[in-house]
């Protein structure tokens, strides 16, 4: 057996962007894996075949990250060429991989569907920073769109960035109805209106929009674009629910939201039904469990919609725990469970013979499997050769009592473990806050187990899957999360005593950096830390990131104005001048979740009362660095990470 390097990533394979085709006899999906030489990602398009439960490379895509099914034996992807502000639209045979029919849309095509063979649904990107005159030739409108700001940029509305979008200012997702044959393609949104989910039975086209100018609001509407009246009705005004998804349930509307009103914007989903017989909404089941797949990992890629319709149904997976099922519920609001409790589900789709679903099980990274009856049949050995000769150690789990919850807690041992030695120990904070670790494969944590370090990891108040109460920590971040992870460290102290209590070091990411910035600010335990992309001044991030006027100001209960003082009470810099702790913050330039602001902030607060510091600020990164960053990235971030802990915990 060897140990796990940190290079052994560029060998993993990530699985996404699973569906099956009308027929449910093949089903799609894409998978990527670094490219470290040209420092970007290669993705390949995959076909299973359900009768023959063969898999197949169809094709290579390029810079292309999804596909859109034509008809049972083709798919449609788009590729966009950035200097002319258009995309090529191809055909795909499944069967041999050859393009057969392409076609141009004059815009930045985010999601395509198809209603006959000249007819399209189309999600597009509309800048509506100068007016578009799309009766002109649309390859020099293109151009003209793509000159613009090539010098500066000009903000006019908050948020004027989003972290996977980049600069928004005046750019929304509109819909649109595009004619291949004419080149006609008619906005069926409005101009304002960002839209997201989007459905179609028969001539009518679901979808859901949110529509501001100036400031951008928490709620969505639902809205029913009727193609052959050319009339649009308004199924849910804006301004009642922050909707997450919605879709037809054979003519009625299901939707996933919530009104906020008991637990803010973070309170969990519920479901909703619009029946067309009444014209009412309705509340379908309220079952205070997080509506998806909660479990944060490394070794994701691309997340998934995991709310789909099938048959009458609709399924969607719900996180319990730290563990993930799928679930379905009809129009009576009777629920159905389809596959019990998994390590991860992140990704299915439906076939003639059962489920098909991607998955993390038994410390295993991402793979293919069948669900059929009771049985469960791994399909892909994507990753199998990959780790099967690599140290992996799988955690411990037991609970521990925390501000009168009992919560899960994780140890996973160093690979070789003697209980004769002492090893340094590293506290890991996930994100969110209002994800939650779990049982799986996770990247960082077995290179540090594999480096000789012991790794320890728990859900605090904050996370997903206790429901809406353990869930909310507005107005109380610092507090009742930090009493749990401090309590935490002391029970993995007492059950462990061969982690040597002098050497421990702290490190989190976002919703965790935070945490880590704060817990260096109130305790010297920790002999080192590191903070990657981590906040430390509220009122400072309210007004710099893309969820600070809505999210932020939701979760510390004010804003800078109304309560102030209780803002900085809750930020880490305030109490930067209590700092002890030698720390290495991480932060990228394009990070607009968590903007480098943050980071450099307690950077220069610690150089200036003299404790050691460094901060690595990655260019043309996003928040998503440890997960979709470009690879020579990836790597060099876990080499610094390596290493502060090697020079601060080891003394080598």
């Amino acid at each position: 057996m060897q140990n796990l390097k940190i290079t052994d990533m560029l060998n993993y394979k990530f699985l996404y962007s699973l569906s099956s085709s009308e027929d449910s006899e093949t089903a799609c999906f894409i998978s990527s894996e670094m490219n470290v030489a040209e420092n970007t990602y290669k993705k390949q398009l995959w076909q299973y075949d359900a009768k023959t439960r063969a898999l197949k490379c169809v094709k290579d895509l390029g810079s292309s990250n999804q596909y859109y099914w034509y008809d049972n034996n083709s798919v449609l992807i788009s590729k966009l060429d950035e200097s002319k502000q258009i995309s090529g639209v191809f055909r795909i045979n499944l069967d041999t991989g050859i393009i057969e029919d392409e076609f141009i849309v004059p815009l930045s095509v985010k999601n395509i569907q198809k209603l006959d063979e000249e007819r399209f649904i189309i999600t597009a990107l509309y800048d509506h920073c100068e007016e578009d005159d799309f009766s002109e030739n649309f390859v020099d409108a293109g151009m003209k769109r793509a000159r613009r700001n090539e010098d500066y940029y000009v903000f006019d509305e908050i948020p004027f960035w989003h972290d996977d979008r980049g600069i928004i200012n005046k750019k929304r997702r509109g819909l649109s109805l595009f004619n291949r044959k004419t080149g006609e393609n008619k906005l069926i949104s409005k101009p304002l209106s960002d839209v997201s989910a989007v459905g179609i039975r028969r001539e009518k086209v679901l979808y859901q929009a949110k529509t501001y100018t100036e400031k951008i609001e928490v709620t969505s509407g639902l809205y029913v674009y009727d193609i052959v009246s050319d009339t649009t009705e308004v199924i849910v005004a804006e301004g009642t629910y922050n909707i997450s998804n919605a879709l037809f349930m054979e003519d009625d509307i299901v939707f996933f939201g919530t009104d906020m009103k008991s637990y803010g914007i973070r309170q969990n989903d519920c479901i909703y039904i619009y029946r067309v017989d009444t014209h009412k909404v309705e509340l379908l089941k309220d079952m205070d469990v997080s509506l998806k797949t909660a479990i944060t990992c490394d070794c994701r890629y691309k997340t998934n919609n995991t709310v789909k319709v099938h048959k009458g149904k609709v399924y969607f997976t719900i996180t319990t725990g730290y563990e993930t099922e799928l679930l379905s519920i009809d129009r009576n609001g009777y629920l159905e469970r389809h596959m019990e409790k998994s390590d991860a589900i992140d990704d299915y789709a439906f076939i003639n013979s059962g489920i098909l679903y991607v998955g993390m099980r038994d410390m295993r990274l991402q793979e293919l499997y069948l669900k059929e009856a009771h049985d469960n049949y791994k399909i892909s050995e994507f990753n199998e050769s990959t780790i099967q000769n690599k140290k992996i150690v799988s955690p411990e789990i037991f609970t521990y009592k925390s501000n009168a919850y009992e919560i899960d807690g994780f140890v996973i041992k160093p690979v070789e473990f003697d209980a004769h030695k002492q090893y340094p120990g590293i506290l890991m904070i996930h994100g969110g806050p209002n994800t939650t670790y779990g049982k799986v494969f996770y990247h960082d944590m077995q290179c540090l187990v594999n480096e000789g370090y012991c790794v320890f990891f728990t859900n605090p108040h904050g996370s997903a899957g206790r429901g809406n109460a353990f869930g909310d920590l507005r107005g109380r971040y610092g507090h009742v999360d930090y009493e749990d992870l401090m309590n935490f460290t002391d029970e993995v102290l007492k059950r462990y005593p061969w982690i040597d209590s002098s050497n421990l070091g702290v490190i989190g990411g976002s919703y965790g950096g935070f945490m880590t910035n704060w817990i260096i600010g109130h305790t010297d335990r920790f002999k080192c830390a590191i903070s990657e992309k981590g906040i430390s001044n509220w009122i400072g991030k309210f007004a710099t990131t893309d969820i600070g006027i809505t999210t932020n100001v939701d979760q510390q209960a004010s804003d800078p104005w109304t309560d102030q003082p209780k803002m900085w009470a809750h930020s880490p810099m305030k109490y930067a001048d209590r700092v002890k702790t030698p720390t290495l913050f991480i932060h990228s330039d394009q990070d607009y979740r968590c903007w480098y602001l943050e980071g450099l902030e307690m950077f220069t607060a610690l150089m200036y009362h003299n404790v050691e510091s460094k901060i690595y600020l990655f260019k043309g990164e996003s928040h998503a660095i440890n997960r979709s960053g470009k690879p020579r990235n990836r790597i060099k971030r876990l080499e610094v990470i390596l290493e502060w802990f090697k020079n601060h915990l080891k003394g080598e």
